[in-house]
């Protein structure tokens, strides 16, 4: 499940807010093993700031349950939670309201809250994790 609202900032740049939920069930069909990757919260554009050059800095805070895997015996393999804020510079190509033809330059974490050993690996964990799991 998930919702999203967009909002305009005073600068004219679009600010986005999501909330999500979900349950999803991987199996491998040669082992039979499975995984069931759980994901809620929100992220929540906070501000905008045009850079005067052609870009944008954007600053968005992800709450919640981002993901968390559970083996088949209910153990948590892996589980990122709390609050994450992002910065990310994005070249707006000149078209403010025109989110589609942005491009990212850079993308940076400005604070962690809670353990997020997911998204402070790059993802390497996630998979590892659910590799190790499904073989």
């Amino acid at each position: 499940m998930n919702n999203e609202q967009i909002r305009i900032a005073p600068s004219g740049f679009p600010l986005f807010k999501s909330t999500r939920a979900g349950t999803t069930i991987v199996t491998n069909p040669e082992t039979g093993k499975s995984i069931v990757i759980r994901n809620a919260g929100a992220s929540k554009d906070l501000t905008v700031t045009d850079n005067g050059d052609g870009t944008i800095t954007l600053r968005t805070a992800l709450t919640g349950l981002p993901e968390q895997i559970t083996l088949s015996d209910g153990t948590v393999a892996l589980r990122d939670a709390g609050r994450v804020i992002f910065a990310t510079v994005l070249d707006y190509n000149g078209t403010p309201t025109n989110v589609d033809d942005d491009v990212l330059i850079s993308e940076e974490i400005e604070s962690i809250s809670g353990p997020h050993p997911a998204i402070g690996s790059g993802f390497e964990l996630f998979c590892a994790a659910a590799l190790s799991a499904l073989t």
